[in-house]
């Protein structure tokens, strides 16, 4: 709980800020009872909601501690974030925004900018 209150404070997030926004702090055994897949760590589970604030069942993890044992000599870096195997991508639209009001029309679009 502690390590997740402290990366949400560095995020300049506070405990209701997350509550708000659906974010979750995880034990290592709630990480590992979602998935087999996932590293036994603590995480933020980040749910992922549609642009009228329903929510989509999408989730990423943001691990909070680093993987000790064979998996933190095998990995040059870390992997930060997990989703549940066979998920595709998905847009983050956070709760509290009046989505539907921000769009132009047509739609905005956001892209890669070209490299010059």
């Amino acid at each position: 709980m502690a390590l997740g209150l402290a990366r949400l404070a560095r995020s300049g997030l506070s405990a209701a800020n997350a509550r708000g926004l659906g974010i979750k702090i995880l034990s290592r055994a709630a990480v590992t009872a979602l998935s087999p897949s996932f590293q036994p760590l603590a995480a933020l589970r980040l749910n992922y909601f549609a642009p009228s604030g329903a929510p989509t069942g999408f989730y990423r993890l943001r691990y909070l501690e680093a993987p000790t044992g064979f998996a933190a000599l095998t990995a040059a870096a870390p992997p930060r974030y997990a989703q549940a195997p066979g998920t595709g991508p998905e847009a983050y639209w956070p709760r509290g925004v009046a989505w539907a009001q921000l769009a132009g029309d047509p739609p905005r679009q956001c892209t890669k900018p070209r490299a010059s």
